[in-house]
């Protein structure tokens, strides 16, 4: 069963990505992956959605995690998180030295307002990951609005965001979290400047420090920057001599 496979990890270094959906693994198998996570170094995808995974187990993969750096995209979709899991998947987020995630995927996961609020406290030191999916999750409005506060406030890193906007929400947030979305992909780009500005301890706010958001028509971002820390970038839209923009995919 799953602990064969456990034991194969820790010595096979061809397989890259793992798809364990609907296998009913449990904590018990999810905690023996996690202890060969722990010795594998060349696993990039785990997929361990629909496996009646709980807290044990969620624990568990993210306490390896801390000392994994190989694992890029972990799937853990429908799996009931309750607030101690929340917990150790935000401690492992919010530590730099270690955080190497790059996509999360917590779809009907039970999360309610207080867990949207500790991953909103995550993402705003997390530097890694960049796509993230919160549909089908049991918190609301406040929980919408922690998640959106992150992005607006501190992080620029996601890419991509999955939320769930019910009635009365998607035309108060969709527009804004777009345009955030859109800030990170132009900011991505200078990298260099946004780490020099993050070591800079007298920097309290950087990204306000650092640039002012204009909208404009088509509905992607220019930056107006700080002239005496990094020349104005060029217009996005203006750089092309045939006038055309890039789409970017945005999933809310």
């Amino acid at each position: 069963g799953c602990n064969a496979l456990a034991k194969a990890l820790t010595v096979n270094k061809n397989i890259h990505t793992l798809n364990l959906w609907y296998n009913e693994i449990g904590d018990i198998g999810m905690t023996s992956l996690a202890e060969a996570l722990q010795v594998n170094g060349d696993l990039h995808t785990l997929h361990v959605s629909d496996n009646n995974i709980r807290n044990n187990g969620i624990i568990a993969i993210a306490d390896a995690l801390h000392v994994n750096t190989s694992l890029k995209k972990l799937f853990l979709d429908n799996s009931a998180i309750g607030t101690k899991g929340i917990e150790a998947i935000c401690r492992y987020l919010q530590t730099p030295r270690h955080a190497g995630l790059e996509e999360l995927s917590l779809r009907e996961c039970r999360i309610g307002n207080e867990s949207a609020r500790m991953i909103s406290n995550a993402l705003r030191k997390n530097t890694s990951l960049e796509r993230l999916r919160l549909r089908r999750n049991a918190f609301g409005r406040t929980g919408v609005e922690f998640i959106v506060e992150a992005l607006r406030d501190d992080n620029i890193s996601i890419q991509e965001v999955d939320l769930d906007l019910g009635a009365g929400m998607a035309e108060r947030y969709r527009q804004e979290v777009n345009a955030l979305i859109d800030r990170n992909h132009i900011l991505r780009r200078h990298q260099g400047v946004v780490a020099f500005l993050r070591e800079d301890e007298n920097r309290q706010s950087f990204v306000p420090l650092l640039l002012c958001c204009l909208r404009v028509d088509n509905g992607y971002l220019l930056l107006r920057s700080d002239p005496t820390i990094w020349p104005a970038p060029t217009n996005p839209m203006t750089a092309s001599k045939k006038g055309k923009s890039r789409k970017r995919k945005r999933l809310l």
